[in-house]
């Protein structure tokens, strides 16, 4: 993974008996070796999600960490030493310089990790729901609100490219949503004065 951005996704393994959000199609002795490996502290606030799939995402997701870390020879890499402050992304504590660096994102069936050696990244995914009316209004711009107003399901692809630029300048909140301007043309953003560059699948 040297001097590259490189995504990782997979997504949560079906539930075939079709018991909901609280049956994992994960075997339990798994989960508690996945478990065992994080800090006691990330272990505990996974275990106190409510729902076993919502602990699956970000099980998930950190597998996808290790895997990641695993390609790219990140030196002494383990789950137990990133740190999760209360404001911001986590971190690993053996980066250097804020690199490599790493974002999680996860909604539905589908996780996603970005990483990098060579820039502040960020990703986010968002599963397709309905909106209620006027809702952009809190978190677009006019202009974005005028293309969602003529395209509603644009809503969610221009979230995600906000969301994801957030997350790679380390900041967030509703307010910083509408801060972060997104060109027409879907290839960069501006947040504080920065350019961003956006990557978003088709």
């Amino acid at each position: 993974m040297k001097d590259e951005v490189a995504l990782y996704y997979t997504r949560l393994a079906a539930d075939k008996a079709g018991a909901g959000e609280n049956r994992s199609p994960y075997p339990p002795a798994l989960r508690r070796r996945w478990l065992q490996q994080l800090a006691p502290g990330r272990r505990a606030a996974i275990e106190g999600k409510r729902f076993l799939r919502d602990q699956d995402r970000s099980l998930l997701g950190l597998r996808l960490l290790a895997l990641a870390a695993a390609r790219a020879g990140w030196p002494g890499f383990s789950l137990a030493d990133i740190d999760y402050p209360a404001r911001g992304k986590p971190r690993w504590r053996g980066a250097r310089d804020g690199r490599p660096d790493f974002n999680i994102s996860h909604s539905g069936e589908r996780v996603l990790l970005v990483v990098s050696d060579v820039a502040r990244v960020g990703v986010d995914v968002e599963r397709h729901r309905a909106l209620r009316p006027g809702g952009e209004r809190a978190v677009m711009r006019p202009g974005e609100q005028a293309r969602i107003r003529r395209q509603p399901a644009l809503f969610f692809r221009l979230w995600s490219q906000k969301e994801a630029v957030l997350k790679a300048a380390d900041c967030s909140g509703l307010p910083r949503m509408a801060e972060a301007a997104l060109d027409p043309d879907g290839q960069r953003a501006r947040l504080d004065g920065r350019d961003w560059y956006l990557r978003c699948p088709a």
